[in-house]
This record gives structure tokens, C-alpha cells and sequence, in this order.
């Protein structure tokens, strides 16, 4: 997932093929859009609610969702010489939180860095509304082992 930090993607994916040895391969996951991944997406609209998300930023800027399209891995990579390359959906149940009750999830939510940008400098009794909200929203998706909603990424392959 660290590649979506890439400030210059071409640059480093470049930099990337050219320590590669000849028939190497790089294989790598990216997340599909937010729309996709109900894990950040249930508690982000009952956050949504009650307070304003914050902008997603440019569809090419660093960020969680910097390779969301996937078309984007597949240009990215030819412009840095890599070929054969394939993007492939996966979709996966993950627990939210690495598992536990509802209220670990929320928590774990609340202190990531989604949750601590929606609420920061919100008025104390809307922040405790809006993860009431997330709350009800998550305990559809409780289980024995902790919270499953699903996580979608693009599997993505390229040869040197």
C-alpha cells in the first residue's frame, strides 16, 4: 500500500524497474475507490451525517486513493517501462480494527487517520452524535470475531 505515498510515481516506478533484474516482476495492492470499500465507507457516511468529510484531494495526488482508477497503475507503470501488466479486482471480508467488539472498531475508526481528520475541532457533542452514528451503523456487521465489512484493491502485476 505504501506506493500511494509516491510523490512522483512515474519517477519511482522507474527507479523501481531499473533494480529489477530482466524477467523480474512486481506485484503490488491499491485500493479501489471509497465507494467500494464498505470497511471506510459505512462508518464514513454515518460520519457524513453529522459532520463534513474532507476533500478527497486530485485523483492523481498522494493519498489513500491515489491508484483508485484503475487505469491509473496500468499508465503509471508503462510511462516507467514496466509491460504485461494487469490489474485485477479483489475483494476481501476484513475485520475492522484487527477484530474485537464494536466499540474497539469505532475506536480503532476514531484514532485512524480518517476519523481524526473529520473530527478535529468538531463541537464535542456532534463528535459523540457522529460516533453514535458509526456505532449503529457497525453492529449490523458484528460477528463472533470482531467486525467484517468488505475491502476491495486492485491486485496489481507488471513485468520488468
Amino acid at each position: 500500500f505504501g506506493i500511494m505515498f509516491f510523490a512522483d510515481p512515474v519517477g519511482a516506478f522507474a527507479n523501481l524497474q531499473r533494480a529489477t533484474r530482466p524477467e523480474g516482476r512486481l506485484t503490488f495492492v491499491c485500493w479501489q475507490p471509497l465507494t467500494a470499500n464498505p470497511w471506510l465507507f459505512v462508518p464514513g457516511a454515518a460520519l457524513a451525517e453529522h459532520l463534513p468529510l474532507p476533500e478527497v484531494g486530485a485523483p492523481d495526488a498522494p493519498g489513500m486513493f491515489a491508484f483508485a482508477d484503475s487505469e491509473r497503475p496500468r499508465q503509471v507503470l508503462a510511462e516507467a517501462g514496466w509491460h504485461d501488466i494487469t490489474v485485477t479486482s479483489k475483494r476481501t471480508p476484513i475485520l475492522v480494527g484487527g477484530g474485537g467488539t464494536v466499540d474497539e472498531a469505532v475506536e480503532f475508526l476514531r484514532t485512524g487517520s480518517m476519523g481524526r481528520t473529520i473530527l478535529a475541532g468538531a463541537d464535542p457533542a456532534v463528535a459523540q452524535r457522529a460516533l453514535q452514528a458509526v456505532h449503529a451503523a457497525l453492529v449490523d456487521y458484528a460477528a463472533a470475531d470482531g467486525v467484517r465489512l468488505d475491502a476491495a484493491v486492485w491486485l496489481v502485476q507488471a513485468d520488468a
